[in-house]
């Protein structure tokens, strides 16, 4: 079977694969890169599904240090859901940009632990150098899944917290260190929708 991956190489790659259902690996061979026709060395994966995410649902772990992640159908817009025992109201993945940098927090709450972020890719116009930050800089962009029912008031500033994907395509996104959790939280007195 043939395939295009897109993010790797410089314009995505072509090759072939061949699944072994029984121990979840995938071997990607033939990989060479779409603007180029550079062969590639070939990638061994492992699927490995996701049970503790509201979103993502598995992620293929590959040899070459590089994590791809599986998730559901897009999620509509209105539903009342729970996501680690908090009660949340969906937003259709919308896309939302930092204001200023700011905390991905564990859980709802200016208390709750911050993530630390891998990052490999910034925004264009940012200063800093892709690597390890405690924030997600300014300007960067996320996936919101939903947010609190109950506002919150911090510094004088009252609203909700946002339940985001600290990533919006193959090329930008933030790995949380040291978590398996995928999704965080993050102020919406610090966010800008853009759709």
């Amino acid at each position: 079977m043939k395939f295009f991956g897109e993010g790797d190489g410089c314009d995505g790659f072509n090759g072939n694969f061949l699944e072994n259902n029984r121990e979840n690996i995938i071997l990607f061979y033939n990989l060479k890169e779409a603007c180029s026709e550079n062969t590639l060395k070939d990638i061994k994966c492992k699927i490995i599904p996701i049970s503790n995410s509201f979103y993502f649902t598995q992620k293929i772990r590959c040899d070459n240090n590089k994590e791809y992640f599986n998730h559901q159908k897009p999620i509509s817009s209105g539903l009342l859901k729970v996501y680690k025992d908090i009660k949340i109201e969906t937003l259709a993945l919308k896309s939302a940009i930092a204001k200023t940098n700011i905390n991905l927090r564990k859980l709802p709450s200016i208390s709750s632990t911050k993530f630390n972020c891998h990052f490999e890719h910034l925004p264009i116009n940012s200063k800093l150098e892709p690597g390890d930050f405690t924030f997600i800089p300014k300007d960067y962009s996320m996936t919101v899944i939903g947010k609190t029912i109950e506002k919150d008031k911090i510094e004088g500033k009252e609203n909700y917290w946002f339940l985001v994907i600290p990533a919006t395509n193959a090329h930008n996104g933030c790995l949380l260190k040291q978590s398996d959790q995928l999704e965080g939280w993050v102020f919406g007195e610090y966010l800008e929708f853009i759709n």
